[in-house]
């Protein structure tokens, strides 16, 4: 289905002018870094005057995919000088809607001013869309938007779907939530995985529509509140997965563990409490333990491959055989002969 934001969407500032949208991102290479591959792009461009009476021009940047049955919208809103905007669409709109960076104030039609900040989402089904929505600062979104068909099946699973189901049926405006609630963590790593996936290749492939259910599902999912002392936006997330893939590829180094966190520590990314307690969150394991793994299972695969144990040693940190015998022991409950290819 082609999709034509510039003929679905209306935009209005504060005094009901209406701002246009275009096809495309702006010139320059400044949005080369926002662009997804294989997306539709939009965008549109609001002078405004700051306090020094200097003009800036405030960008909203909009990219969708198809993949499956959603569809997903990544918007980015450079906004150098708060604003108001109205958007008005006569299309119904069922989407879940996280704010991955900044905050911002909107109100539905009929409803009280709200806020929502970096890190919270909502499931939300609206007959058509009227709402409004003041900027202060950059933000961005990222938004999938499910067909009803999807929905409804999913609810046979998820029963605290079924009132948003019924709303739908009889045209009525209703949420998962009543306010925004904070995204798990490792419903954010799937979007993180998700944005890498689509980011990369092919958005039709097997890999990004298991990808897309996984963060649908750990979403809608979610029960409860979660415990955590922290809070998490979309950069630190994603930082948290960078250190989970060079804790693989540095598994040989005997400090893997030690220097990686010190070097995110003096970076000023993340704490060592916080990436702790996202590792706990998101893989259900500390950092050691998940390094650990990642070394038993590259053994475990290298042993019955018929490699010498000196040098499986070697490809996953060990400095003594004795230190991965006794390592793959108290992990596996057996010992590294059993793993041996039997000699014919």
């Amino acid at each position: 289905m082609e999709i034509d934001f510039t003929q679905i969407v209306k935009l209005f500032d504060k005094n009901l002018k209406e701002i246009p949208i275009m096809k495309g991102f702006p010139e320059g290479k400044d949005y080369d870094k926002y662009k997804i591959n294989g997306a539709k792009r939009f965008h549109a461009q609001i002078e405004m005057e700051d306090r020094k009476k200097k003009i800036r021009k405030n960008i909203l940047l909009f990219q969708c995919i198809e993949i499956g049955d959603m569809t997903i919208w990544v918007s980015d809103y450079l906004i150098y000088v708060p604003m108001y905007i109205q958007c008005i669409a006569d299309s119904e709109s069922l989407e879940l809607h996280t704010t991955l960076l900044g905050e911002t104030q909107y109100r539905l039609k009929g409803f009280d001013w709200r806020r929502t900040k970096a890190g919270q989402y909502n499931l939300i089904y609206l007959p058509a869309i009227e709402n409004e929505v003041n900027f202060r600062g950059f933000l961005k979104t990222f938004d999938l938007h499910v067909s009803k068909e999807l929905l409804y099946r999913m609810s046979e699973e998820f029963p605290q779907l079924q009132p948003l189901v019924d709303s739908i049926r009889i045209g009525e405006i209703n949420s998962l939530y009543e306010e925004f609630a904070d995204i798990p963590l490792k419903a954010m790593y799937q979007i993180v995985i998700l944005a890498m996936t689509i980011q990369s290749g092919d958005a039709q492939n097997t890999e990004a529509k298991t990808t897309a259910m996984n963060a649908l599902r750990a979403l809608v999912g979610a029960k409860g509140k979660e415990s955590r002392k922290y809070r998490y936006n979309y950069e630190e997330v994603k930082t948290l997965h960078t250190i989970s893939e060079r804790l693989t590829a540095l598994m040989n180094k005997q400090d893997a563990l030690t220097s990686l966190l010190k070097e995110y520590r003096q970076k000023n990314k993340l704490t060592g409490d916080k990436i702790w307690e996202g590792f706990k969150l998101i893989f259900e394991c500390s950092p050691k333990h998940y390094l650990l793994s990642k070394r038993m299972e590259k053994g475990k695969s290298l042993l019955e491959q018929g490699f010498l144990l000196q040098d499986i040693c070697e490809q996953t940190g060990y400095s003594k055989v004795s230190h991965f015998e006794t390592a793959f022991l108290k992990f596996y409950g057996y010992p590294v002969k059993d793993k041996r290819p039997q000699k014919s």
